[in-house]
This record gives C-alpha cells, sequence and structure tokens, in this order.
C-alpha cells in the first residue's frame, strides 16, 4: 500500500496525523511527504511513529523544512526500526550534525544499503 501526497502542505500537524496512523499500519509500504512544510517537530512525530512501524520501506521527506533537530528525531527512529530501505531527505535544511546522526543511525541496521539514504 502506498501513500502519495507531495506538495500538499500538511505542514507539522498534518505529519503528526499521518504519524498516528503509520504507528498503526501494518500494510503501508512507502509514504510520499515531499514539498510538505514539515519541520522539526512533525519530523519527529513521524520518527515516533516509525519507532513501532514495521512496514514502511520507503519514506520521501525531502523538500520540507526539519533541520538538525528533526534529522537527529529521525535517527533515533532509525536506530530502532528496521524495515525502512529507502530514505529520502535531501532539501532538508539539514546541516553536518544532523547528516551525522541520521547516517550513523542508518548504517547501524544490518542490511540497510549506503544508497538507500539520500541527504
Amino acid at each position: 500500500v502506498e501513500v502519495l501526497l507531495p506538495g500538499v502542505e500538511i505542514g507539522n500537524e498534518g505529519a503528526m496525523l499521518v504519524g498516528s496512523f503509520l504507528s498503526s499500519s501494518k500494510a503501508l509500504t512507502t509514504l510520499r511527504l515531499d514539498s510538505n512544510k514539515i519541520g522539526y517537530a512533525g519530523a519527529v512525530g513521524l520518527g515516533k511513529a516509525l519507532e513501532v512501524n514495521a512496514s514502511l520501506t520507503t519514506l520521501w521527506l525531502n523538500h520540507n523544512t526539519i533541520g538538525d533537530v528533526g534529522a537527529v528525531g529521525l535517527g533515533k527512529a532509525l536506530e530502532v526500526n528496521g524495515s525502512l530501505t529507502t530514505l529520502i531527505l535531501s532539501l532538508n535544511q539539514i546541516g553536518d550534525v544532523g547528516k551525522e546522526a541520521v547516517r550513523t543511525a542508518w548504517l547501524s541496521k544490518t542490511g540497510r544499503q549506503e544508497s538507500g539514504l539520500i541527504l
């Protein structure tokens, strides 16, 4: 199952609502939330959902405003989540600290390829 919502400007509140759905979904494999004005709060909310979701394999979050705080929050989730194989975070105002947090967490899970992470 795919949910494709690029460019609908859901913002942080919408991202948190999607996160609530993601937390309980057992069938969702692809989630596209690029260009949605999602900031660090929305990213952290999605990260909490990723900690318990085991079905999502592809997540598009590019072209938002996640920043370092949101990236660190997502990184914590990536240490727990084992299903995600593709994560697109480019164009998110993420600096070196955030990129390192995400990259380290991404590679901490066996089987993940560095090519599946786009910063």
